[in-house]
């Protein structure tokens, strides 16, 4: 993978209670690419592989994604942690009430602590469709 000056790796989204079902990082991958294409043109701004996958522009900041099946993780490295691991987080939700049926189990660590729920955006995935919800993400 080309390094796209990416920060070190401090988010770990950790599904090692349970496990990583198949197909949640590729729907993750799925939410991520049309949320940047909203923004930004996808000439090259979007690199995958089978487990990886990078932005450039993502909300602005430059994002790889991980998956580690090994670990039962997906990990998470940006220019901007924060911003990106809240959008990250609302996604999750949304991918957890309407495909995983609320089973999907999973902790959000950055630098080893628990992301704090409540600076999740405040979006009411369940309810919205796909368009709404991507367009609702700032």
């Amino acid at each position: 993978n080309k390094d796209m000056g990416a920060v070190d790796t401090r988010c770990v989204i950790d599904f090692s209670k349970s496990f990583l079902p198949h197909g949640v990082f590729q729907r993750l991958v799925c939410l991520c690419v049309e949320y940047v294409s909203r923004k930004t043109a996808l000439d090259d701004s979007i690199r995958m592989s089978k487990n990886c996958a990078q932005f450039s522009a993502f909300a602005g900041h430059e994002v790889e994604l991980v998956e580690d099946p090994s670990r039962q993780a997906i990990l998470v490295s940006s220019s901007n942690l924060e911003k990106v691991v809240r959008i990250l987080s609302s996604m999750l939700l949304k991918i957890n009430d309407n495909v995983m049926g609320g089973q999907l189990k999973y902790q959000v660590l950055i630098d080893g602590k628990e992301f704090e729920p409540e600076k999740v955006l405040d979006i009411p995935s369940r309810t919205l469709d796909i368009d709404s919800f991507l367009d609702s993400l700032n």
